[in-house]
């Protein structure tokens, strides 16, 4: 039993198997207890020692079948690894009936012993300082879960994390904002206010030493009372509130930059001082260009269209010969410019086909891309089709062969 243990032997123990009792602690704050098959994956290389001396120590209890840390244990855990499950406001807004209720015990009886207000006082010091206490766990905690939204944004999708922003900021973040907000009449922050300033006038009363010293220390932490909850509220309306918003403004180029920090040293550099030129084409011009010219390939043939319920205009416009083409490519290689090549063999094709075939001439030409030499100039020539002109690149084509 704990009655048997001594204090030291009981830290020396929490210190030894500090790494269980962390992740009891964090399982416990995921499900709210610690259901019996977690407790034994967590325990299963300890031995029964530890486990036993667990419940001797009164550091977890049973509940049914699973187990709950002991609150102040749970409590400490918290403060130690700086993880907490945030309040919900309903719980906060405790407080105010709690701190309310302790403060007027204090004036019901004008001939109260000095004992009985010595007790109260102490009683209302406890209550606000787990007050702000909590609103600081708080924040702290709703700020980590908003930077975990922020930066993990391979783990959640956008959906997700919009949905997850909504739920704290109206569950948590703008309650948590009324409770702080000293503008607010009904807050907490206003009736800490009040009953500063009347324990302000009282401790100047003709009490005892040892009254007028709990008077001060309370005094004192409601001084603190106005900065503490004005730094919650500048966090809460700077960083959380404006959470959503945020997200969905998420600016890609400073998620590159925070790519960048990450692994700067596996990235190049490059001289923002120097001008580059910049290729339209790159190495993905050629899957891309294939993909684009494909779903014109797969149709078949051109859409029709009816023009009156007795003529039908249907046309179908033959396909590209490839084969031949290809022929024609490569005994016209090399070709220095080969869009104007395709320009002059398709003077022929009728006016419905130019476009198209174009498009086919050009994929013929990524198509086999591996045994061409390809060589893009910074000249431009202008193709007109179909009176839509087309402004593009001198392209050399040669085999590899060739150049070999």
């Amino acid at each position: 039993m704990i009655l048997k243990a001594e204090p030291r032997t009981i830290m020396r123990f929490v210190e030894d198997n500090f790494g269980i009792l962390g992740r009891l602690y964090r399982t416990q704050m995921k499900e709210n207890i610690i259901p019996l098959e977690s407790f034994e994956e967590i325990t299963r290389h300890t031995g029964d020692t530890v486990t036993r001396r667990l419940s001797a120590y009164k550091l977890l209890r049973p509940v049914g079948d699973d187990f709950r840390l002991t609150e102040e244990v749970a409590a400490y855990l918290g403060f130690l690894i700086q993880e907490f499950k945030p309040l919900l406001p309903e719980q906060l807004r405790r407080y105010h009936n709690s701190i309310d209720d302790m403060f007027t015990m204090l004036y019901l009886r004008k001939d109260m012993d000095d004992k009985t207000r010595a007790l109260r006082l102490e009683h209302l010091f406890n209550e606000v300082q787990s007050f702000l206490d909590n609103v600081t766990n708080n924040t702290y905690t709703l700020l980590r879960r908003s930077q975990q939204l922020k930066v993990n944004r391979q783990q959640f999708t956008y959906a997700e994390r919009v949905k997850e922003a909504r739920l704290l900021i109206e569950q948590y973040i703008v309650p948590l904002n009324r409770i702080v907000d000293l503008n607010d009449a009904n807050s907490i922050a206003t009736l800490l206010q009040n009953i500063g300033r009347r324990i302000n006038q009282d401790r100047f009363i003709n009490y005892p030493p040892s009254i007028i010293e709990r008077y001060e220390l309370l005094d004192n932490l409601l001084r603190q009372v106005n900065g503490r909850l004005q730094r919650e509220g500048d966090v809460i309306r700077r960083e959380l509130t404006p959470l959503i918003e945020r997200i969905k403004r998420e600016s890609e180029v400073l998620g590159g930059w925070l790519l960048f920090l990450e692994n700067p040293l596996l990235r190049t550099v490059p001289d923002f001082g120097k001008r580059h030129t910049v290729k339209v084409f790159g190495d993905q011009t050629a899957a891309d260009l294939k993909m684009y010219v494909e779903q014109f390939m797969q149709s078949g043939h051109a859409s029709t269209i009816t023009l009156s319920a007795t003529e039908n205009n249907e046309q179908d416009i033959p396909l590209l010969d490839r084969a031949a083409y290809r022929k024609k490519l490569h005994a016209a290689l090399p070709i220095n410019d080969f869009f104007n090549w395709c320009s002059q063999e398709l003077e022929d094709v009728a006016a419905e086909r130019k476009e198209r075939d174009l498009f086919e001439l050009t994929s013929l030409l990524f198509a086999g891309a591996d045994n061409y030499l390809l060589d893009f100039q910074d000249e431009r020539i202008t193709i007109s089709v179909n009176q839509v002109r087309y402004l593009l690149p001198t392209l050399s084509v040669e085999l590899k062969s060739q150049k070999a």
